[in-house]
């Protein structure tokens, strides 16, 4: 696999004539007013890419903590298995002794069923094949039940996901513009740099690229972009304006 570097550069027009100024550069005309903003900086640094990161990790906690009581608990009620999925982390003397009954009863309907399935088909009896068809459904209950959560929690990670990058971008874009605004920009150019990955056989990043012909030719408004981001987040949470 071989490495390639990753510039990725979006243009944002912000007023009239920026195409003009886009030519007027290909042609080697003097460049109109364009600004560069490094985006991974906003990115890493801004409060409303922070929250949004924290609230899409909160839903991923949750995810990670089904799929754990998932290959834990595959023999109890759909009851049962929500109730061990809350108290997985008891703190209190109770809920420990509630799991601990919860994990007990899980395991011991996990072995019965292990031993009726090593009978013999000689020590078998209508009995223990009844029973084992009632374990069956009980597992086939458990496992739809987590299942259907999961499915459920999946689409409510999309569509976190999907909310808050829209309104992330909104923020970060009504930023640029009003940076843009004060400095008598035409354009602003997006530049972005992210390392995607490393290569198996060498270690070396992998990066993937692309490029705008003078793309630094305007000045960076990379911190006033942030600073406009946090007067933004300060103002919503009713804060002293930061400096």
């Amino acid at each position: 696999m071989r490495a390639h570097v990753m510039i990725g550069l979006v243009v944002i027009v912000l007023m009239a004539g920026a195409a003009a100024g886009l030519l007027a550069q290909d042609s080697g005309a003097a460049p109109s007013k364009v600004g560069v903003v490094q985006f991974y900086a906003i990115e890493s640094e801004a409060p409303q890419f922070a929250e949004a990161r924290a609230a899409i990790s909160a839903l991923e906690e949750r995810a990670s903590a089904l799929s754990s009581a998932a290959r834990s608990y595959t023999m109890l009620e759909p009851e049962e298995f929500d109730r061990a999925l809350e108290i997985e982390h008891a703190r209190t003397a109770d809920q420990i002794r509630e799991l601990r009954a919860l994990k007990d009863q899980n395991q011991r309907l996990n072995s019965e069923m292990g031993e009726i399935l090593q009978l013999r088909p000689d020590k078998r009896t209508p009995q223990t094949d009844a029973r084992a068809d009632e374990l069956n459904a009980l597992y086939s209950r458990c496992r739809a039940h987590w299942m259907a959560k999961g499915a459920a929690l999946d689409e409510e990670l999309d569509g976190a996901n999907r909310e808050l990058q829209e309104r992330v971008t909104a923020r970060f874009e009504e930023a640029v513009a009003t940076v843009a605004a004060a400095r008598g920009l035409e354009l602003v150019v997006q530049h972005s740099i992210r390392t995607t990955g490393v290569q198996v056989d060498t270690g070396l990043p992998i990066v993937e690229y692309h490029r705008v012909v003078h793309y630094n030719t305007g000045p960076d408004i990379t911190d006033e972009v942030l600073a406009e981001l946090k007067r933004q987040n300060a103002e919503e949470l009713g804060l002293p304006a930061v400096q």
